[in-house]
């Protein structure tokens, strides 16, 4: 009866730290005590020091469309109120390519307006702060708090902002070349177009015009739909010189692609090689 007490008056998902505090143990202690709820079905381990108490009936988030497949659960949901509280918060970047079918593995991005709480330093999520003019932008609201990038929007963000994208060019390089059900060149160029992210956009066309002059990697070619490399991307007069990694392009040069001005860390058939294999 305690034991249940004292986790109603934590929040659905707590740190070790959280429950030591409130029960007054030991860390070591905490953590023993947390083991046998979790053996008891009272608390699921969410991994990194975090715990939850299971939904039991109707408690969980009511879903207002499908739920993005292999990215979200209401058990993440729940973790993402204890870091974010009940604002509105965005699942983006290489986590919305995962969901729309691209292979990733890398912690969960969120993007909110506001700020995060310190405790996500112990989680596996990266946060974003985004303004509130192109926050909600092409993307698709599944439950009362939780949003998730469309997939054209998702592919934009991730070479746009390149440094909280990690690999990005591999996840991109794969939606262009495998993807052409999901994205579309046209709509991307809309977006780019609409939010002014005109770096996304040469970012994207370098890749693809390097990609599609690649030898086949054991028979598989790495070639991107031409579309790519026809993006409206050309420097305008006074862009620099742009990095994939978003790093100074002096530091990463191994490539160069002068017709976009954008300087590689790897070549076209090192990234194609990747790829394939």
């Amino acid at each position: 009866m305690l034991s249940t007490l004292l986790l109603e008056s934590l929040p659905r998902t707590f740190t070790t730290a959280q429950y030591r505090d409130a029960a007054g143990l030991a860390a070591s202690s905490a953590s023993r005590a947390l083991g046998a709820l979790v053996d008891s079905g009272q608390v699921r381990s969410l991994g990194r020091g975090w715990w939850c108490r299971p939904f039991v009936g109707d408690e969980a988030s009511r879903l207002l469309v499908a739920p993005p497949p292999v990215v979200w659960s209401p058990d993440f949901e729940c973790m993402m109120d204890s870091v974010f509280g009940t604002g509105q918060r965005r699942l983006g970047y290489v986590t919305a390519l995962s969901a729309a079918g691209i292979p990733a593995t890398t912690g969960a991005t969120v993007a909110t307006t506001g700020r995060a709480s310190t405790r996500i330093a112990s989680t596996y999520m990266i946060h974003v702060h985004e303004s509130a003019a192109v926050f909600a932008a092409a993307s698709r609201r599944f439950t009362a708090r939780t949003s998730i990038s469309e997939p054209d929007r998702a592919l934009l963000e991730c070479a746009q902002f390149p440094r909280r994208a990690p690999r990005w060019e591999e996840h991109v390089g794969y939606a262009i070349c495998w993807g052409e059900a999901t994205f579309s060149p046209e709509r991307v160029q809309s977006l780019a177009d609409r939010f002014g992210w005109r770096a996304g956009l040469r970012r994207i066309a370098s890749l693809a015009a390097g990609l599609a002059r690649t030898e086949p990697v054991e028979d598989l070619a790495v070639w991107p739909n031409p579309g790519w490399a026809e993006l409206d991307a050309t420097p305008r007069r006074g862009d620099r010189w742009l990095s994939l990694t978003g790093l100074p392009a002096s530091i990463t040069h191994r490539f160069a692609d002068t017709e976009k001005r954008v300087s590689w860390h790897t070549t076209p058939d090192g990234l194609a090689h990747e790829l394939a294999t």
